[in-house]
């Protein structure tokens, strides 16, 4: 389980950073965070974006995938629509799909746009397999 964020000095240090965009910063410090709290489903998270933001995207499927299995549903909503992102980039849209596919499923803040995309996921398999 998570350590609550205000005793985390690293992660906050991080999350700085991130609202800042300085994403090389936020990455250096989750990667800290995560060394005493590896399964930090919020660390991995911020890592995950960070290094998709970085055009990482192999890198941030591992960090998006623990923090879209273990994060409350709100952030693993995001967690699910930026892997699918990081799927996107990496080509897999079939584990693209699957990821937009769980999102939209999940009443938030990204449920619109996780139907949005996923329509253009499967559009795009459907030429694929012509």
């Amino acid at each position: 389980m998570n350590s609550a964020p205000e005793k985390r000095p690293l992660f906050k240090d991080a999350m700085l950073a991130y609202l800042d965009r300085n994403y090389d910063d936020a990455t250096e410090l989750l990667e800290k965070d995560l060394q005493t709290e590896p399964d930090a489903a919020d660390a991995n998270f911020y890592l995950g974006v960070c290094e998709l933001l970085n055009a990482q995207a192999d890198e941030s499927l591992a960090h998006l995938q623990i923090a879209a299995k273990s994060a409350p549903p709100s952030l693993a909503q995001q967690a699910h629509f930026y892997l699918a992102k990081a799927y996107v980039q990496t080509r897999d849209l079939a584990s693209a799909e699957k990821e937009l596919s769980a999102a939209a499923t999940i009443v938030g803040q990204f449920t619109a746009s996780a139907r949005a995309d996923l329509a253009s996921v499967q559009a795009l398999r459907a030429k694929e397999n012509r």
